[in-house]
Parts: structure tokens; C-alpha cells; sequence
């Protein structure tokens, strides 16, 4: 199976000095395409001013590390695996620096064959806009109670072993896919979510839903992520080429290859981990597969990282 994917995104620190929200998305290259695609947002929670960190290495390791993964595993093991690593990886960086701590929530989706994979921790959510109407595919891991309706029971990092939750469907043809922060979705209700989403491209579609949130008074960081499935089409035959905005006007700060995506320069808590390698950027994948290669993805490149100050 073959598919076109579109993707926008938007994101501001709101009326906080600092935004601890992360998202990516990263396209595979020629030799990755069976991988499909993969987009992750978090929010990241601290003490000491460690969460923007927590959600960048977070996403960061996921994205880069998920194509480092065996194509025979299932997208559950593969992104299981990652998230397992990172978080027992966060969770002792946490233990040696307390009282200082890095958490994080996170909300991942891989977009593989004809089917999609959401894994989730914490209250960013995923959705899914299909036929005009908007669903909420996750859960948000919150206290049920009015008092502590912003108390996270789990998150990543916070303690060495952690529980996921996988959501998993097949796509269709003109699915959207929607990731948020709370910042966002705290202040907007579902209806209007759908109602800004519906007959607009991604990049209108994430900044209406980031401005919707701070005209309702959103104070928190906020970040909107879209992706839009174009055609899909069964093995050998040739998808047409996308081509992205969101790519070609890249501002400052949005990386549109595997070269960005970079730990921060901290080395006290992230000198251990490794950098990404680098990769010239591509711009354009065109492949038609022969039969049992499960994808053929075309697509401009829009691998990117947000990581507004």
C-alpha cells in the first residue's frame, strides 16, 4: 500500500517565558520506506526547569531511534521498546539530580501500510478526523477528581517502568490525524476542534487550533500537529508528487532532515546519549515497490523539530 501524507504544525510558549512543549515528525529515507512515517508530540513537566529537556530527548529518541528498528517487528514492539529505553534512561537521570526532575507526557503515531499505530502517555491527545466528523482516539492518564483534574498518573520519566497505551485502526483515504497539548485542548471543546479542522490544509488547520485556545484564554505552552493522508493505492502503482509549504517555508528552528534532530548541548544530563547522524536532506522520494514490500510511500520531506524558546 502507498499513501501521500501532508503535515502542519504550530506552537507558542503562550504566557509562559518558556515553551517545555516538543513535537517532530520524520519521513523515512528510500531504503526505510516499509517503515512508514512517524509524528510525536510532548509536553514536558519540571522542577527545576528540567521539562523542556525531558520532552525533547523524549521525541527526539523516538523519532531518530524508530527507524533504527527491525522492519519484522510490529510498530507496538518497535515504539514499545524505545519508550521503555528512554524512560528508564529519564527516570535514573531523574534519581541522580533530585530534587531537580524531567517529565514528560508523550503522544507518538506511526503511519505504516494501511494502518496506524498510536502510542500514548500522560494527556497529550491524538485524533482522528474522518468523514467530517472528530474522535478522540487516546485517553488522558489524569486524577479523577475536579481538584486534581491536572495531576498526571503517568508519565514518562517519572518512574522505571511504565505502562503505554496502543491504539491501532486502519486509514483511510482523507484521514486526519490531529496531535495537542493540553494547552490546546483544555480550552478547546471537541466540536470546535472539528469545526476548525474540517476543508482547510494542515498548516491553517494547526495555527486556527493554536489561536482558538489563546483567544479562550489558554496560559499554558501550546502545540497543534496535522497530518492529512492523500491517496491511497495499492503496490506498483506510482503516487504523484506532494508537495509542502510546510517544507519549502521552514522558519528558523524547523528542521527538515535527520541532521537537526540533535540532543540539547546540556552535557551533565544528556552528554550520554548519542547525536543523530547526519543525512543530506532530501526532497523528494518517488519508489514504486514490487510485490511483499508492504509500502511505498511518496513524499516531500517534512521531517521537522519544533523548539521555540
Amino acid at each position: 500500500m502507498s499513501f501521500d501524507i501532508d503535515t502542519g504544525y504550530a506552537s507558542a510558549s503562550g504566557r509562559k517565558s518558556v515553551n517545555e512543549d516538543f513535537c517532530a515528525a520524520l519521513l523515512p529515507e528510500a531504503s526505510e520506506l516499509a517503515m512508514g512515517c512517524i509524528l510525536a508530540i510532548a509536553d514536558g513537566l519540571s522542577v527545576g526547569g528540567m521539562g523542556k529537556e525531558a520532552a525533547q530527548t523524549t521525541v527526539t529518541s523516538l523519532v531518530r531511534d524508530y527507524f533504527g528498528t527491525p522492519p519484522s517487528w510490529e510498530t507496538r514492539e518497535a515504539l514499545g521498546r524505545i519508550i521503555t529505553a528512554q524512560n528508564r534512561w529519564l527516570h535514573g537521570v531523574n534519581k541522580r539530580r533530585a530534587p531537580a526532575l524531567g517529565l514528560t507526557t508523550l503522544t507518538a503515531l506511526v503511519l505504516k501500510g494501511s494502518a496506524y499505530t498510536v502510542a500514548h502517555v500522560g494527556d497529550t491527545r491524538a485524533y482522528l478526523l474522518r468523514g467530517g466528523v472528530l474522535t478522540q482516539l487516546t485517553q488522558d492518564h489524569v486524577a479523577d477528581h475536579p481538584d486534581m483534574q491536572n495531576q498526571l498518573l503517568r508519565s514518562v520519566g517519572a518512574q522505571d517502568h511504565i505502562v503505554v497505551d496502543y491504539i491501532q485502526g486502519e486509514m483511510q483515504a482523507g484521514d486526519v490525524f490531529i496531535l495537542l497539548s493540553d494547552g490546546v485542548h483544555r480550552h478547546v471543546p471537541l466540536l470546535q476542534l472539528q469545526n476548525l479542522s474540517v476543508n482547510v490544509g494542515v498548516q491553517e488547520a494547526s495555527q486556527r487550533l493554536l489561536d482558538a485556545a489563546l483567544i479562550a484564554g489558554a496560559t499554558d505552552n501550546l502545540t497543534a500537529m496535522v497530518a492529512r493522508v492523500g491517496v491511497l493505492q495499492m503496490p506498483y502503482a506510482r503516487s504523484v508528487s506532494l508537495t509542502s509549504d510546510v517544507a519549502r517555508d521552514a522558519p528558523s528552528g524547523f528542521a527538515k532532515d535527520k541532521s537537526h534532530i540533535s540532543q540539547p548541548s546540556n552535557s551533565e544530563s544528556i552528554g550520554s546519549r548519542n547525536a543523530a547522524p547526519p543525512m543530506s536532506e532530501v526532497t523528494q522520494t518517488s519508489c514504486t515497490w514490487p510485490l511483499g514490500v508492504s509500502l511505498a510511500l511518496n513524499v516531500v520531506l517534512v521531517a521537522w523539530l519544533v523548539w521555540f524558546r
